[in-house]
């Protein structure tokens, strides 16, 4: 069965700076000839190619003899796609894609990694260097980006709505309580915990990630550059 992907004209949004990227020059999209805050795939890649240009230090986090950098693009051997999984951006609902391409059947447990490692499709870190290199040679390679105002949101509404449902909250909720939260007399600190964040302590956590050196963030809100490398992997396709 052939796999398609159909997508229309893209909309750029305004960009964000994480602040220990130091990015500077941000491309003015109407500069280039995109209408209405449209842009099509050829200026989209000119928009991105500027920005890189304008700020080297985006292709920190990316090191080709590393396979760890490779560890978001899922391969598609069927379909000779690569594939860069960036959480909160629809990243289940096209893992389930692939899946439905290869079985003919939707998953019933949406996030069943283990369903899809059955199927062969696997992450590109898994392969040898040479087989790496094969593949991102070859084979079309897709992004799909999300604000990352929106990526922030939905990784709060995802995983921190819901107290101790999951190990995100697990992991990283105590601690952003017990950091930005002030207790109130006769209160303990596992009462406030068992309260949940607050969106204002969440925020104020991620920017804590962001400028503390040895921190880093969690995958769900982790800028695009440092998982999808588009500064270093040339893509085929950008998709919003």
């Amino acid at each position: 069965m052939a796999f398609y992907v159909h997508l229309a004209p893209l909309q750029i949004s305004s960009p964000i700076t994480y602040a220990n990227d130091n990015s500077t020059g941000h491309a003015n999209p109407t500069a280039i000839g995109c209408t209405n805050h449209m842009c099509s795939q050829e200026q989209r890649f000119q928009l991105l190619k500027s920005h890189c240009e304008k700020n080297p230090q985006l292709k920190d986090s990316y090191d080709e003899e590393d396979s760890q950098s490779y560890s978001h693009l899922l391969v598609d051997d069927k379909h000779k796609l690569l594939y860069c999984a960036l959480p909160k951006a629809a990243s289940t609902t096209f893992y389930n894609m692939f899946y439905f391409s290869y079985t003919g059947k939707l998953l019933k447990q949406v996030h069943c990694k283990s369903c899809w490692e059955e199927q062969g499709l696997v992450f590109l870190n898994q392969f040898s260097k040479p087989e790496r290199d094969q593949r991102l040679r070859d084979y079309y390679k897709i992004m799909v980006v999300r604000h990352p105002l929106d990526r922030l949101v939905s990784g709060w509404n995802g995983k921190y709505t819901r107290p101790y449902s999951h190990a995100t909250w697990r992991l990283h909720g105590p601690r952003m309580i017990e950091m930005f939260r002030k207790l109130q007399e006769n209160t303990t600190l596992q009462q406030e915990i068992e309260k949940g964040a607050t969106f204002d302590e969440f925020v104020r956590y991620v920017n804590y990630l962001e400028t503390t050196d040895g921190e880093d963030h969690n995958q769900h809100w982790r800028p695009h550059h440092r998982l999808c490398h588009p500064c270093s992997i040339h893509y085929d396709l950008m998709s919003k």
